[in-house]
């Protein structure tokens, strides 16, 4: 069965070098630019649902560090927090949608 770009899977050059470039790109720059991605998506997503509020953004789990932080900030500042969207490797998007 042959396709109309059957032709592609038989060029090697082009496969090899999407290879190389992929896996010469360094994880922690991918992973900042999706966390920059994300960000810019929490905005729009803020902007056009007129949302009030304020960002933020972890990466990690919520019994260490900054997502400790923030889930204790929550619970005695009594806000609310809607989850917007996932990215990279693990970091997670909120915006703080209101006081309890």
């Amino acid at each position: 069965m042959s396709s109309k770009f059957g032709f592609l899977s038989k060029i090697n050059f082009l496969q090899d070098f999407a290879s190389i470039i992929i896996a010469g790109l360094n994880p922690a720059s991918v992973h900042n630019l999706e966390k920059y991605m994300a960000i810019k998506k929490v905005h729009y997503l803020s902007a056009i649902e007129d949302i009030e509020g304020d960002y933020f953004s972890y990466k990690g789990s919520k019994a260490h560090g900054v997502a400790r932080a923030f889930s204790e900030f929550l619970e005695q500042g009594k806000l609310t927090v809607r989850h917007v969207l996932n990215y990279g490797m693990g970091g997670a998007a909120f915006v703080i949608s209101g006081v309890k």
